[in-house]
């Protein structure tokens, strides 16, 4: 495994893949060389079951030689073209994701609103106590651009399943399936359009079955990386 540099692309590392299942020689990610999946050069019958179940959450640039698999990279990571028929949307837990201390979240967040043209929409528990906390908490880590919306702060009196308009009993789920309906909620309300959407969340949040695949769970103790950042562009931009 190599890692390279390039005056466009950072981070980026470059494989060879072994046993050839992407029908390439070599394969370019935008990844660090740690965060590249090893399964892909495993022995073992890993890289099928990677190529099978999880190639679809990454980006990958493919090709016969090193230049090759750098330049296919670069044309995938060409922002999308932004379609006002299509909305994008990314609900994400700001408050965490930012106080985990990862330097690179800011710049992997700006990664993913410069590629998708997606709309921000913060579902992080300070809003509950206050709505100013959360604008508050964006200065601080002077983002360059403004969130779009907050999901809506539903009790269990009006919570409502999002597909089927039952009412939900909070003591049946527990406060862990909050963020859940409240994202089901806020698309109701505010869809008009095609739209596709994704959830950066952690691993201990609770989602809906018909969110999952829409869901990118960030790792507590590595932060929000780059690949959790691809991973939600290729759901976005529609590619998974």
């Amino acid at each position: 495994m190599e890692q390279t540099t390039d005056n466009l692309i950072y981070p980026l590392t470059i494989i060879r893949d072994r046993y050839h299942e992407s029908l390439y020689e070599y394969l370019a990610f935008n990844l660090e060389s740690w965060d590249v999946p090893k399964a892909i050069n495993d022995d073992g019958l890993d890289y099928w079951s990677f190529w099978l179940h999880e190639a679809q959450k990454y980006i990958i640039g493919k090709g016969d030689t090193v230049q090759e698999a750098l330049e296919d990279l670069k044309a995938k990571l060409e922002p999308a073209p932004e379609n006002p028929l299509v909305d994008k949307f990314l609900f994400i837990d700001f408050e965490r994701i930012m106080d985990i201390g990862n330097k690179d979240a800011v710049e992997n967040l700006l990664f993913i609103v410069e590629q998708t043209h997606c709309k921000i929409i913060i579902t992080s528990i300070c809003r509950r106590d206050d709505p100013y906390q959360v604008k508050e908490l964006w200065k601080k880590y002077q983002m360059p651009i403004e969130y779009y919306s907050m999901t809506p702060i539903l009790t269990e009196n009006n919570y409502k399943d999002p597909v089927t308009g039952e009412p939900l009993e909070m003591k049946e789920y527990g406060f862990g399936i909050a963020p859940a309906v409240e994202i089901g909620a806020w698309l109701n309300t505010h869809v008009t359009q095609d739209f596709l959407y994704a959830i950066l969340d952690f691993e201990d949040s609770i989602h809906f079955n018909h969110q999952s695949a829409h869901l990118v769970t960030v790792d507590s103790k590595k932060g929000f990386t780059r690949a959790n950042a691809n991973e939600v562009i290729s759901i976005l931009n529609g590619k998974t």
